[in-house]
């Protein structure tokens, strides 16, 4: 077991590798190579896009971390410093901003166990590096509006965070967080480090009062002496910034005796002439104000990443203990069998340190990847080792993009969880499936078992028509049916019209709606409506991970929703399903994607955007929609993301849409050579009274709608298209 990086710290320095940009240059790669094959049609120029690399050019980036491994590097940096959804917006890639900072993660990882392996005295740690993205959140972005921003410190804390779970997910050692030129930028990377540490329930070292003043130390004896230039400002300046979220410039710390938690002492002991800190405390007065501004006990409702999702009972599983089960994976760079007992089998590896099991096609026959939840692994390997599962769909190739990785943390038996339903790329129909037991050469290691998990019948939570998007299950307390009311993922209250608050302190969610109140508290079995009326439950709602769960046809009742029974399902009506008509006709088949404003883009949609900005939405006035607007980048063009389906189930297409110009609609099959298309002017179909058309395309026209759907996309000429929802219908 390799010591942790802090402690071989405190027993001589560790080198950092050099600059990855440069070194790149020296291959001179063409737009071509950054494209490579998955982005070979993309629309935007991505030569110059270097965090691309990890995904279509893996094996330059791993020769450039092995480089510098060579040289001696004890750490270093993951090709990811611009790999966050701001910074990869100006070359449309956003929608990778969690796969590419997790394949750079897992390509550095992979070079630095191979060197560590060939000498343990000398482990090798890999650095997830963080930039400070293309946008500030200090300064203005108009030089007429002091104000104005073009980005929210909590939008550029969500596209941190996204980056660091990439980075984490990838199997990075540390984080660095480098390149700060806007402090409350770096601010917001260390909150998105924070909050993502916080969920995985990890915590990794923050610096004390002793390095802060040694640092500070230096900054003032070495730095401003030895670089300032001599005679000019710079010999007495440093900038601090001690800005908040809200763009306060200081603290207000409603307690006495913390003088900046220490750190404010040194910085005045170190800088001025002042003399010792003092608190400023809010009276009374500012208190109350400050309380009402930003309630002290109301909190955004939210899991707090401890669910775990029950086991399917729906499986399928292969014995590798059995004869036959060659019948089900080719093994590549795995020796023959050695033991075969009731542990299971023994395999062992040679001199290559990359061992595979290939999946044969009948294992996941018939299946999408939305019908698997996990695949499970009994096995034991040597500690410190890890097994990855690596995945294709939508005819993607295997890459490190498209991988889970876990680690082995004893040599004793365990069943390894690739828990598939959360990953983000996972979806469409299934091309490839490939486990690497464990990394390293010339050692053994013995499998079980290897188990798909599928979807079981579990009830769903359907209102007005609308299947509710949630990651939580319904759950079954003493006969009693459970949902989580859990509005971040599934947006429950905008299906409701309900605007809700939550007490956290007190575990009390209040929902207001028509003018009256319904109180849901932690424990309680009476929901109390306007302060004062006590309405029974079927059961006392309960916790789970962070969120409340609600007896559902109780929940309904006290709102004065009718709740019926759908065969498995649950399906509650409000006074306003009749403005959910257009999207409840297609809301029946598990074969149907909705696309509307409820689900915002990339919740319940099935479509990703491109060439367009979602400009507003207008929900509840008698009609949803979506307005996009062209953002100057190309086309603006819809593209499905979840491919796959039976064309024989599905063959009519319907848009409903309010705009001018063309649609052209594209598509093709894993039948067809080559894709098909169709152009059609809006101004030919009728528009409703509110002017939205319905475009209905019956692809049972074209010869090449045979197979399995591959892809679809529907490109516009209109510069402003108001979109209501987007379906299949299945054929009857």
């Amino acid at each position: 077991m390799r010591k942790p990086i802090e402690e071989i710290l405190d027993e001589r320095i560790l080198l950092l590798d050099g600059g990855f940009g440069t070194m790149v240059q020296g291959y001179g790669l063409d737009e071509a190579a950054y494209r490579g094959e998955r982005f070979r049609d993309w629309e935007r120029q991505l030569r110059g896009c270097n965090d691309l690399l990890a995904l279509t050019c893996p094996d330059v980036v791993r020769e450039i971390h092995e480089k510098y491994l060579a040289a001696g590097a004890d750490i270093i940096e993951t090709d990811s410093f611009n790999a966050n959804a701001v910074s990869l917006a100006d070359y449309g890639l956003e929608g990778c901003a969690y796969e590419i900072p997790r394949a750079a993660a897992g390509v550095a990882r992979a070079a630095a166990d191979t060197f560590t392996a060939r000498n343990p005295l000398k482990p090798r740690f890999v650095a997830g590096s963080i930039g400070p993205t293309n946008r500030t959140l200090s300064m203005s972005a108009d030089v007429n509006d002091p104000a104005a921003r073009d980005i929210t410190f909590a939008e550029m804390c969500a596209a941190y965070r996204e980056q660091v779970r990439g980075l984490l997910d990838g199997g990075a050692d540390l984080l660095l967080i480098e390149t700060v030129f806007d402090t409350l930028n770096a601010k917001a990377a260390l909150a998105a480090v924070d909050d993502e540490c916080r969920t995985r329930g990890i915590r990794t070292p923050v610096m004390s009062l002793e390095e802060f003043r040694q640092t500070n130390e230096w900054v003032k004896n070495v730095y401003l002496p030895t670089y300032a230039q001599k005679g000019t400002w710079q010999e007495k300046l440093i900038m601090l910034s001690n800005w908040n979220e809200y763009g306060e410039g200081t603290y207000l710390m409603p307690c006495e005796g913390t003088h900046g938690f220490g750190y404010l002492d040194i910085l005045r002991e170190m800088y001025t002439t002042g003399g010792a800190h003092e608190d400023i405390v809010p009276n009374e007065e500012q208190l109350a104000r400050i309380t009402h501004n930003y309630p002290q006990d109301r909190r955004v409702l939210r899991q707090d990443g401890t669910y775990q999702r029950p086991m399917s009972s729906n499986v399928r599983t292969v014995d590798m203990t059995a004869d036959n089960w060659h019948d089900w994976m080719d093994t590549n760079h795995i020796l023959e069998d050695e033991t075969v007992d009731e542990n299971g089998r023994t395999l062992y590896v040679g001199d290559h340190d990359d061992p595979q099991l290939n999946f044969s096609k009948k294992f996941y026959e018939g299946l999408a990847a939305k019908d698997v939840l996990a695949i499970r692994v009994v096995a034991s390997i040597p500690k410190g080792k890890f097994m990855q599962l690596f995945f294709g769909v939508n005819g993607t190739g295997l890459s490190e993009g498209n991988s889970i990785r876990i680690y082995a943390e004893s040599d004793e038996e365990h069943e390894y969880v690739f828990e598939l339903s959360s990953v983000e790329n996972w979806n469409g129909q299934i091309t490839a499936l490939r486990l690497d037991p464990l990394s390293g050469a010339n050692t053994h290691f013995t499998i079980r078992s290897i188990t798909l998990e599928l979807q079981d019948e579990v009830p769903e939570i359907i209102v007005n028509g609308l299947r509710l998007e949630n990651t939580m299950q319904i759950q079954t307390v003493d006969g009693v049916d459970y949902m989580p009311f859990d509005p971040t993922v599934s947006l429950i209250q905008e299906y409701l019209y309900t605007y809700y608050e939550w007490n956290h302190d007190a575990q009390v969610l209040t929902l207001t709606r028509d003018g009256h109140s319904y109180r849901f508290a932690a424990g309680s079995s009476v929901a109390v409506k306007d302060g004062t009326e006590e309405i029974p439950l079927d059961g006392a709602v309960f916790m789970n991970s962070g969120i409340p769960m609600l007896p559902i046809e109780s929940f309904a009742r006290v709102l004065g929703f009718p709740c019926i029974r759908q065969e498995k399902d649950y399906c509650i009506d409000t006074p306003e399903k009749t403005l959910f008509s257009r999207a409840a006709q297609s809301a029946s088949g598990k074969n149907v994607w909705v696309f509307d404003t409820l689900g915002y883009f990339g919740q319940t949609s099935a479509f990703q955007l491109r060439g367009w900005k979602a400009e507003r939405g207008t929900v509840g006035y008698g009609v949803d929609y979506v307005q996009l607007m062209t953002d100057a980048t190309g086309t603006p063009c819809f593209t499905l993301t979840k491919a796959g389906q039976d064309c024989a189930v599905l063959h009519t297409l319907e848009i409903v849409c309010r705009g001018e110009g063309d649609l052209t609609i594209s598509f093709q099959t894993d039948e067809a050579e080559d894709a098909a298309a169709l152009t059609l002017n809006l101004s030919e179909y009728p528009a409703d009274g509110d002017g939205f058309r319905t475009i209905s395309v019956d692809f049972a026209d074209f010869a090449s709608w045979t197979g399995s759907l591959k892809t679809l996309s529907i490109e516009t000429t209109s510069d402003v298209l108001d979109i209501q929802a987007i379906r299949f219908v299945e054929a009857q």
